[in-house]
């Protein structure tokens, strides 16, 4: 009997040894539970508004730099090319009358000779194929002395190497040509360039339209020179937009502290 007895005692010391362990572990585990957990961060408010606000203030002093300097380009772009076209064509339609005007200081009319050259006068204007290149040393343009509509002697090469004496001008430049108008163009195409042309009207001193002097310049070379001075203002335009966002990056940086101070005084005069 002493033996059960004892028996039982110890089942019930193990029963309640085991007990104890599990609440010892337990307690253990809901002690190290906080410890394990991070309190969640508090969402910094103040310095989410200060960035909204400086980025505000920045974009309010980029936009409108960008804004301007956009159609500034564009407009200065589009100023300079009718600027530069019509001053091509001014340029061009002095050069046809300076050669004009010199014809017409030798006496006499205008005639065609027998030897396929052009007389005023007594005088052959045409003598030799390089006779207009002297109006056009140095300069990036081409010459023509037309009678009628055939071109008699011109600086204007073909792409065969030779010049393109014995062709004839558009109908519709002389269509224009022949009623005593100058014929002024900014497209057209000779020999499968574009050029800027003017047709003067060659005279007798009856008035009969006999021929025509014409000067031409490639359309390339304005739309080069128009093309560098556009990347110019390009590269202006770029500068200044830089030195106006870090102009407003600061402004922004004062205007924001001020406001966060503001803000700050406000609320402290609320509690």
């Amino acid at each position: 009997m002493d033996d059960v007895y004892t028996t039982d005692g110890q089942v019930t010391d193990h029963v309640q040894e085991a007990q104890a362990e599990d609440v010892s572990v337990k307690t253990e585990q809901s002690a190290e539970q906080p410890k394990s957990r991070k309190a969640p961060k508090k969402p910094n408010i103040h310095g989410d508004k200060n960035r909204s606000i400086r980025f505000t203030l920045t974009m309010m002093v980029t936009l409108p730099a960008v804004i301007t300097m956009l159609v500034t380009l564009l407009y200065a772009r589009s100023a300079m090319t009718d600027g530069m076209e019509q001053e091509m064509i001014d340029g061009l339609v002095l050069m046809a009358e300076s050669i004009k005007g010199g014809y017409n200081e030798t006496a006499g009319d205008y005639t065609l000779g027998d030897d396929g050259c052009i007389y005023k006068g007594e005088k052959n204007l045409t003598p030799t194929e390089e006779s207009l290149d002297i109006y056009t040393a140095n300069l990036d343009a081409d010459v023509t002395l037309c009678w009628g509509k055939t071109r008699m002697a011109t600086t204007i090469v073909q792409e065969d190497g030779s010049r393109a004496a014995g062709t004839d001008i558009a109908d519709e430049v002389w269509a224009t040509v022949q009623t005593g108008e100058t014929y002024k163009t900014n497209d057209i195409q000779i020999f499968g360039e574009e050029y800027f042309a003017v047709y003067v009207p060659l005279e007798n001193t009856d008035g009969t339209v006999v021929g025509a002097v014409f000067a031409g310049r490639p359309c390339a070379d304005v739309s080069t020179f128009i093309n560098q001075k556009v990347r110019t203002l390009v590269v202006l335009a770029v500068i200044i937009l830089v030195i106006c966002n870090v102009v407003g990056f600061f402004v922004a940086n004062v205007l924001a502290r001020v406001l966060k101070k503001a803000s700050e005084m406000l609320a402290a005069l609320s509690q």
